[in-house]
């Protein structure tokens, strides 16, 4: 390779090599570069003979390893430069291989390249083979993954639209036939978490604080508090007014600007007595600060709860019936780890929503305390779930508080809090109490 010998003695010996190691990606890499080098020099029908012996050769090598990653990388490579590439040929492959192996997570995602180049295959048939796929085994997550990619795309949406629609109720009453079946797969209670949805937090701007500079009161520190991680490029899109003036500012964080962060500060000039300092963006709202001549710093909160909790996508309604199917079954399975878990997030998801669902503190503790005694092995996993919830309500509690405005100091003590979540959210406070946990 040094000596640029890209040729075919090169294929020869590197052929030997990989019939007996397929994961050997060295050799797959040089091999490209020979092909390229090789291909230079010689007219089509040299190139297709010469293509076709490398997928012959990596037929060989699946059947020494069918999940290797180097194998399926490489095939993907050799269709695409192939000048007629069969790709009917290449699907059918994929079908056999799913066959023998309908899990083989690297054959279905070969399958949905090769679905997109061939002729007479569209989002619906492929969608018809997941299901065929699921309906042989239900254990079968590459196949449930496919099908929410296929769905998304069937019906022009997106990770984060409401997708509370037919296609989601069709789905939903599948999926319960399949957790019905086996309460133990993770496959398909991983396939029904994504049904429900995530919309995530809004970037809004949670806390707008300003203190005068000591050594120039003329000067201020602005510190604003996102509700989720913006980039320096976003953050350096805020729009700062000083008494309807616009200004340009450089926005910094604590980690020199070269990670996302919730927390951005900048500096502004030539203050005046009682001036209006106004911050946020184009798509949110603003929030507004007068300093006065006699204060050295002030501030101002959003009560926004959305910033709060991730919301599921779909309708309340959905939510209610889909935890009154697996309240009966729990009733039946009282020691099964997704189902306790599913207690958790709906309960939660509903808490606040529904009067006739009310998810409290002990409920929390109770189902906290079955999942560690089920599956002792994530108890920290189970811990950290757990005070990410007793935050969030909280900060919720916190947020109804008529003097919430006024706060700076917040007791998080004696919570048994395993990890700290939503801190952002207490950037303006001088005193924050997290004794006594289990930090």
């Amino acid at each position: 390779r040094e000596n640029n010998e890209l040729n075919e003695e090169m294929l020869r010996n590197s052929q030997n090599l990989l019939m007996q190691n397929p994961d050997f990606y060295t050799l797959w890499n040089i091999r490209r570069e020979c092909f390229l080098s090789l291909t230079k020099e010689m007219d089509d029908e040299e190139i297709e003979k010469l293509y076709n012996n490398e997928l012959a050769l990596l037929l060989a090598c699946l059947k020494v390893n069918p999940k290797s990653y180097s194998v399926w990388r490489h095939r993907r490579w050799i269709m695409t430069h192939m000048n007629h590439p069969n790709w009917q040929h290449e699907l059918n492959l994929c079908t056999n291989y799913l066959e023998y192996d309908s899990r083989n997570f690297h054959c279905w995602d070969h399958r949905r390249f090769v679905a997109a180049y061939t002729e007479g295959v569209t989002d619906s048939t492929e969608l018809d083979y997941t299901m065929k796929k699921i309906k042989q085994t239900f254990s079968n997550f590459s196949a449930w993954h496919y099908r929410s990619k296929l769905l998304l795309k069937i019906n022009n949406n997106s990770e984060t639209e409401n997708k509370d629609s037919v296609w989601v109720q069709e789905e939903l009453d599948s999926i319960m036939n399949a957790i019905y079946t086996d309460p133990n797969d993770q496959s398909a209670w991983l396939y029904h978490k994504w049904l429900l949805g995530r919309e995530e937090v809004p970037p809004t701007i949670c806390t707008l604080y300003v203190a005068k500079c000591t050594n120039d009161s003329s000067q201020v520190n602005v510190m604003v508090t996102w509700s989720r991680l913006i980039t320096a490029q976003d953050a350096n899109k805020t729009i700062v007014t000083l008494d309807g003036r616009q200004i340009d500012c450089i926005w910094k964080n604590n980690c020199n600007h070269s990670y996302a962060s919730h927390i951005w500060v900048t500096q502004i000039q030539d203050i005046s007595e009682n001036s209006v300092i106004q911050v946020g963006s184009k798509e949110f709202e603003s929030l507004q600060i007068i300093l006065r001549s006699e204060c050295n710093e002030a501030w101002t909160l959003s009560r926004d709860e959305t910033m709060i909790k991730e919301k599921m996508t779909v309708k309340l309604e959905t939510l209610i019936a889909q935890k009154q199917l697996l309240d009966e079954l729990y009733e039946i399975e009282p020691e099964n780890k997704w189902l306790t878990l599913s207690q958790i997030y709906l309960g939660h998801a509903l808490d606040g929503l529904n009067t006739d669902h009310q998810f409290s503190e002990e409920d929390l503790e109770d189902l906290i305390n079955k999942l560690i005694s089920i599956d002792s092995k994530r108890k920290g996993y189970y811990c950290d779930l757990r005070s990410k919830i007793v935050v969030e309500r909280f900060a919720v509690n916190l947020f109804q508080r008529s003097s919430y405005q006024q706060c700076r100091k917040v007791d998080l003590s004696k919570k048994r809090l395993s990890c700290l979540h939503l801190m952002h959210l207490f950037s303006h406070v001088t005193e924050l109490d997290l004794s006594q946990n289990e930090l």
